[in-house]
Parts: structure tokens; sequence; C-alpha cells
């Protein structure tokens, strides 16, 4: 760990975080990260090897490949237009196309709220049948996933209905893109990155590189350009994360009524304890502990970035291996130390804890 050695209970805490990020990095053969701020944590470390062929070991610093949780950073760049007047949330994105956008695309009538919250019926590329035999050295762009999706059936009736889209930022972006007259990535850089004030996050409009490798079984994902596009084509270390999560999300974060208006009107998922904002996910761990944020999946690299705002926390975790089982622990290990920090900082300290409460 790169923290401070903790004393008391919290030591005990982050030695089991240290448990659960080396046996991930150990079990998968990769690279884990972790990143746990919040309660008295402040907790940073790193596990594993971020190739296998040199032996490199992962760093609490590298860029990591963050699948999903780019959608954060598109919902944000999109609803700080529309703070602005530069397009409308609720109007239908055909609005904003020209007529040869995303032409026979079912969905195309949807709105931008209805696209981030996933309820805009486009179908999901991911599901096409062919998509195994894609090539994945290739960028997404909403051309291509638009143009892949053209004349499949729309999964529901705008506003009807959840269903998970990636095609639908896809949509989302193209419409921003001609609400504004700006290329999406300039959008991504003006919007969302810079007002973030984070040093090391760039969306990729080709494959990523960089020194972290991704494992899928023995197969070695470094070239793939899955983590491209408005769904997906975000990097950054795990301390930018935070600093997105808090920005957003956190009751003190600069961009708050941004983050606020992203877990705004949330719709149920299929996911138990889960919802959908525009842009957000909003989950509730079985303790309680509401988390406000994303996951990321792209082959070789699996992330999570959440927030707890009632609890002033950050978590973000990675690792560089499609191995989901050991994600999951992961993944739990930092929130049971959220709530196992907070409830004995609150058995301590009953004052800062009701400070830091929303």
């Amino acid at each position: 760990p790169t923290c401070a050695p903790a004393a008391g209970p919290l030591a005990a805490i982050e030695s089991r975080l240290d448990a659960a990020g080396r046996g991930a990095a150990a079990g998968a053969r990769a690279g884990a990260v972790l990143d746990v701020q919040g309660c008295g944590l402040a907790y940073s470390a790193a596990w594993g090897v971020a190739d296998r062929a040199t032996r490199a070991p992962m760093r609490t610093d590298d860029a990591l490949r963050l699948g999903s949780i780019g959608k954060l950073y598109t919902a944000a760049a999109i609803h700080r237009l529309a703070a602005r007047g530069a397009l409308d949330l609720d109007a239908p994105v055909s609005r904003y196309l020209r007529a040869e956008d995303a032409s026979g695309v079912a969905g195309r009538d949807a709105t931008f709220r209805q696209l981030l919250n996933h309820t805009g019926g486009v179908p999901d590329y991911y599901a096409l049948p062919d998509i195994r035999r894609w090539d994945w050295t290739q960028s997404l762009t909403p051309a291509r996933i638009l143009t892949a999706v053209r004349g499949v059936p729309a999964t529901h009736e705008p506003g009807a209905a959840y269903a998970y889209s990636n095609s639908g930022y896809h949509l989302a972006a193209l419409a921003a893109e001609r609400a504004t007259g700006r290329p999406f990535a300039q959008i991504i850089a003006e919007d969302a990155i810079g007002p973030l004030g984070v040093t090391a996050t760039r969306d990729h409009e080709t494959a990523p590189g960089g020194r972290v490798h991704g494992y899928a079984g023995r197969a070695d994902t470094w070239s793939s350009a899955e983590n491209t596009g408005p769904d997906s084509g975000v990097t950054g270390t795990a301390a930018d994360v935070r600093g997105m999560l808090a920005a957003l999300f956190l009751p003190d974060g600069a961009l708050r009524p941004i983050g606020d208006a992203m877990r705004a009107g949330l719709v149920d998922t299929s996911k138990a304890r889960q919802q959908a904002g525009p842009g957000a996910e909003v989950r509730t761990s079985r303790g309680g502990l509401v988390l406000v944020g994303h996951t990321g999946d792209v082959e070789g690299y699996l992330s999570f970035a959440y927030a707890v705002p009632a609890k002033g926390a950050t978590l973000v975790g990675h690792l560089t291996a499609s191995d989901h089982e050991r994600f999951g622990t992961l993944l739990r290990a930092p929130v049971a130390a959220v709530e196992e920090a907070c409830a004995a900082r609150g058995a301590l300290r009953p004052s800062r804890s009701n400070r830091s409460a929303v």
C-alpha cells in the first residue's frame, strides 16, 4: 500500500483490503488496484503485474482502461451542455440529427435522458450475433456502431422499459455533436475532463496502449480498441477517478449539481438493489450503503468506481483480467471496509460522523 499504516480498527480493515487485492491479483495472474477513501480510510495500493511477459509491477498511478465508467464522463458532458441550454435533455435526439444520421436505427426518437438511463430502446451492439467476429483493433465510433444496429428491432418503445444499451450512448454522442457543432472528443475534453481538474485522464479514439496489459484467459488484450467511443473510451489513474467521483457526487463536489442530475429520476433495472439514473448507477449494499457510480468491463480489464455520498467516501478498483469471480471479491472488500470504518468512526466520534452525512 502507498498509504501510511493505520492504527486500531482501521489497521485490521486495511489488512483485509490487502488480502483481497493480493488474492485477486495472484488468482487472476494479473494486476489489481484499490483506492478507498473516507471514514478515516486513506488507502491506495497495487498488486501483481502490469505485464505477464515482462513481470513489470502494477502501480497505483497506472492509467486504467475504465470501460463503461466512461459513461459517467459522457453523461456529465451532456448534462453540462443541457445546463447551458445547448441541448434539451427531454427532447427527442432526432431534433438535432441530420436526416441521414442513424437512419433506420431504432430509438432515434428517444430523448437524451432516455438514452442516458437506458430506457431509449436502442438495440445494444453487444447483443448482435456476429459480435465475436468483429475486428476489435478498430475503434468504436458512433458511425460504426449505429451502422451495425441499423434495422435491428427496438428492445421497447422509448421510455417504456429499461434495457442496458451501449449503442444508446453512441446515439446520444452523435446528437450532442450535431447540437454543438463540435466533435464528441472535444466535448468530453472541454465539458467533462477539463472541469474535473484531473490531469491523467484521457478519452480515446484509438486503442489506448500504455504499460498495462489485460488478459482474457491466456490471451493478451492490450491491442484491443474496445476501450474507445462514448460508451467506454476513457482511461485514468485511480486517483483521477476518485477526483471525478468526488467532484460529481460528494457533498462539497465542484460539479455536484451535475452529479445530482445524473442520478435524478431513478428507474429500476433487472438487478436487485440497483437503479439507473440518466448517467449514473445507484446501488445499495446489503449493509445499506448507497453507492453512486458505475462499473466497467472491456475484455481483459474490469473496473468499478463508486461514491458513497452519505459518508463522503469513494471506492475505485481495477483488475487486469476478465475474471469476474475474483473481481466480485475485489469489489465486495472495499464496500465492507467502508461500512466497517464508518460504523467504527460513528461509534468513536459521533459528532464528526453526523457532520459528514447528507
